[in-house]
């Protein structure tokens, strides 16, 4: 490419790429998919009024050049993205091949039948294995040489293709991927083969109920912010979807029109714990960060989750002595003033957890520390289900008409 004004780029604003956006980057660098990417609103409403921007690694590596125009990003390369793995694979061979083998999951027996049918004793096979910045993904390549290694026909060569996760979300919308003929078409194969569409090792989300963490504590004592970095943190390392549903967002949108009285509290908990629950239920990891004051919400919420998921109650515990020292929206001023009533701690009761499964004081820990002890828990409770979620748990069905009427996701 031509020569990069470096001084010049440096001064423009940048965006941050991670994990499956990377994956984006790397099909865009290949030419595997289009120049042309789209922001995500969140990413478009940051550079408002920008004409160009540069994407960055999480390492502050420049990657591409962007130009914004009509919400989409025209770009060219500025450096490549680090290869995972490396060394696993060896280089991309060159020049033609008889036959792709397009890897979408460790191959089956059958899978395995079917190449070594299509493989004579000259065949060149180039494997294309579609592997995302994950730990299936690295597992993937891990595993793929032994697989090549034991074929008894032709010559066999491994080629990551970088793969975004399915539902993965990140600074660029998903962009239309290429089809197995096109991925064929593109590494000069004549002929192609799909193999690990049903690897259910493969497929995390098929056989293992997700979880709901539910976050609970007062105003103030610092569980939004934990649940946010925990999510922050959470989402890139994870190959789930991962749902973020804050108290905050969920009142002005699911629970608008409720009130603040105990009536309008247990079913804003309530809502909250429904929707937690189908997520989790189908393999994503629900997050809820709810003062959640009463414990028999609470329990409704961790029986909504047991039917195919886990659930795992996190108290953040500080006191409110120390979360009316914070007060940084001036709620507990003005319930104290008795401008606000009906106010958690103040004028309506909190009922401490007896059965947390994680107790934190953000008085006694930081952000960083309290995210490591939850996502400790989340990886020691990881549990391997064998069969397919439950259609309906019994909470769900036993929700009244009024509750739901209205409600729509």
């Amino acid at each position: 490419m031509a020569e990069v004004d470096w001084a010049s780029i440096a001064q423009l604003p940048t965006v941050t790429a991670e994990a499956g956006d990377l994956d984006v980057v790397e099909l865009v660098q290949r030419g595997l998919v289009g120049p042309r990417l789209r922001l995500t609103h969140g990413a478009l409403a940051a550079l408002t009024g920008v004409d160009a921007v540069v994407v960055k690694d999480t390492e502050a590596t420049p990657l591409l050049l962007g130009h914004l125009n009509a919400g989409a990003l025209e770009t060219s390369m500025l450096r490549r993205v680090a290869q995972v793995s490396s060394g696993t694979i060896g280089d991309e061979p060159d020049g033609p091949s008889d036959l792709a083998v397009v890897v979408r999951g460790l191959p089956s027996s059958a899978d395995l039948v079917r190449v070594d049918a299509l493989t004579a004793p000259h065949t060149r096979v180039r494997w294309l294995a579609l592997a995302g910045r994950t730990r299936v993904g690295r597992r993937l390549l891990a595993e793929l040489p032994a697989v090549t290694a034991d074929r008894p026909r032709g010559s066999h060569a491994i080629v990551r293709v970088p793969w975004p996760t399915p539902g993965s979300r990140g600074v660029f919308e998903r962009p239309r991927l290429p089809s197995a003929p096109a991925l064929a078409s593109a590494y000069l194969a004549r002929h192609f083969v799909e193999v690990g569409e049903v690897a259910g090792a493969d497929q995390p989300h098929r056989d293992r109920g997700g979880t709901v963490v539910f976050f609970t504590g007062l105003s103030g004592s610092g569980k939004s912010t934990v649940a946010k970095a925990f999510h922050n943190a959470l989402e890139p390392r994870s190959e789930r979807e991962v749902t973020l549903l804050d108290g905050d967002d969920v009142r002005r949108m699911l629970s608008a029109g409720l009130g603040f009285d105990v009536a309008g509290r247990e079913a804003n908990v309530r809502r909250t714990s429904w929707v937690a629950a189908l997520l989790a239920r189908h393999g994503g990891i629900a997050i809820t960060a709810l003062i959640a004051p009463f414990a028999e919400g609470r329990a409704e919420a961790r029986r909504m989750a047991s039917d195919g998921a886990d659930f795992i109650e996190v108290w953040i515990s500080t006191p409110l002595e120390e979360c009316e020292r914070r007060d940084r929206k001036g709620l507990y001023a003005q319930a104290r003033a008795g401008l606000l009533t009906n106010f958690t701690g103040i004028d309506s009761p909190y009922e401490p957890p007896e059965d947390a499964d994680l107790v934190i004081d953000t008085t006694n820990i930081g952000v960083d520390d309290a995210v490591a002890l939850v996502i400790g828990e989340l990886e020691a409770r990881a549990v391997r289900r064998g069969v397919e979620f439950g259609r309906t748990p019994r909470e769900i069905e036993q929700m009244s008409e009024q509750e739901l009427m209205g409600y729509d996701i």
